[in-house]
Parts: C-alpha cells; sequence; structure tokens
C-alpha cells in the first residue's frame, strides 16, 4: 500500500520511462486498503474488486501471455 502522491509520482515516472507502452494505472479512490480482500468485510468492495481482477487478468493475457 502506498499513498495516493506516491503512487501519481510512480505512474508519471513509468510513463515517461521506456516502459511506458506497457504502463496501465488505475486508482480506486473510493476504495479503501486491502478492497479485494473478501475476508474483511469492513474494507471490501465486490465491485472494485471484481473490476480490478479483471483489469490484472487483462493485463497479464496481454503482456505475459
Amino acid at each position: 500500500y502506498i499513498f495516493s502522491q506516491a503512487a501519481n509520482k510512480l505512474e508519471q515516472e513509468l510513463k515517461a520511462s521506456p516502459a511506458a507502452d506497457t504502463v496501465e494505472f488505475y486508482h480506486y479512490a473510493e476504495c479503501q486498503h486491502a478492497f479485494t480482500n473478501a475476508t474483511r468485510p469492513e474494507v471490501y468492495n465486490a465491485d472494485a474488486a471484481a473490476l480490478a481482477y479483471e483489469r490484472t487478468f487483462a493485463f497479464f493475457n496481454k503482456y505475459l501471455a
């Protein structure tokens, strides 16, 4: 977990790097840390978790398959 300011800086640096064509950043501002953890109902966000997993596996399939 990193703070949004650090995440924004990392995003800018990666998008300015040679890897820029493979960088994808998504911000889930409405979510708390560990929002994909279904065993923690106080932070779990099912819709955001599903979207994050969908994006993650799409990225894997695009760049690692």
